[in-house]
């Protein structure tokens, strides 16, 4: 099983004037609608390399893959989403220890890694059947 990104921001469809993820130094961090729109592209983009490398990983050793594709279960869950939104399972822009922006920083959090786990859980005893047709 390999594990596909899921969107770590809400939609630019909404189009908010800002979105606050975080602080840097003392002062919030915000993105653009463009900004949302660019990075859940980027997300679309690796999500699409990540399939096609499955696929080829597939074709070239004649093993099941499958990939666990989590965009749709962090739908409402992503930073920026309404105030009414559900549990946010990403992590706000934080800094480390010397004042640089961690790596955790725009990760799943634990509840967004739990969710993870289960999908994976979910797409593991689909790697006896035969690969679906695109």
């Amino acid at each position: 099983v390999v594990v596909g990104y899921p969107k770590l921001l809400e939609s630019a469809a909404t189009e908010p004037t800002t979105c606050p993820v975080g602080t840097l130094k003392g002062k919030e961090v915000s993105f653009t609608p463009a900004d949302i729109r660019w990075l859940n592209e980027q997300t679309e983009r690796l999500d699409g390399a990540i399939e096609a490398a499955a696929g080829a990983a597939q074709a070239a050793t004649g093993r099941s893959v499958r990939v666990a594709d989590p965009r749709a279960r962090f739908t409402g869950h992503a930073l920026c989403d309404s105030p009414l939104a559900r549990q946010i399972w990403v992590i706000p822009l934080e800094l480390d220890s010397t004042g640089h922006p961690a790596v955790e920083s725009f990760m799943p959090n634990e509840r967004g890694q739990e969710v993870l786990l289960e999908l994976v859980r979910e797409t593991a005893p689909t790697l006896n059947a035969p690969p679906s047709e695109p």
